[in-house]
């Protein structure tokens, strides 16, 4: 899959004028939350990508009030740091309440809780995701922390509510969030 590594350069070094301090690498693997969104849009894979890895797995994770600054950061990036007719993409994947190997058993979620989540996002409420702690999101499934992705999301987004927001279960028990958000212009 080709890089765009000029793009990728601008992201860091712009990233530290809007308060964010990327860590980057030459070598990494592409997972399933890359790879399977990215098959199912690009099957060729011709087109340049810059992967941007969030930690929502493993502690020390950061809080939602990061991960939507980082989505700010970004976005000021793509508004003012990249040539002005790059046409920009953004794909996020993350998941729900979701308990993976954990007390409540493998594949557990908590679809109020997941209503909730997609609620929230469709109104562009970041002030209530924000303030979401790691702790509570622990409390509907070991793996929930996944949602933090779609808080950064938001955040690129300058909290616009999206034009689609929804959910499905894929059948594999727990339900996969989706969010459109089309943004041509910059934010305001």
């Amino acid at each position: 899959m080709p890089i765009a590594h000029d793009v990728a350069i601008a992201i860091i070094q712009q990233g530290y004028d809007a308060g964010i301090d990327f860590a980057y690498s030459d070598e990494f693997r592409l997972d399933h939350a890359l790879v399977v969104p990215l098959h199912a849009l690009l099957p060729e894979q011709r087109i340049p990508i810059v992967p941007v890895f969030s930690n929502a797995m493993m502690p020390p994770l950061p809080t939602a009030k990061r991960d939507h600054q980082v989505g700010r950061a970004l976005r000021q990036v793509i508004d003012t740091g990249l040539e002005r007719d790059l046409r920009v993409a953004v794909l996020c994947s993350g998941h729900m309440s979701l308990e993976i190997g954990g007390p409540r058993g493998w594949g557990w979620h908590d679809p109020v809780f997941d209503e909730r989540l997609v609620a929230l996002v469709a109104r562009g409420d970041s002030q209530a995701l924000r303030e979401l702690s790691l702790e509570n999101l622990n409390d509907h499934g070991n793996a929930t922390w996944g949602f933090m992705n779609y808080i950064l999301a938001l955040g690129l987004v300058n909290d616009r509510q999206p034009a689609v927001a929804d959910a499905e279960d894929p059948g594999w028990g727990e339900g996969a969030p989706f969010f459109i958000w089309d943004t041509l212009e910059p934010a305001p």
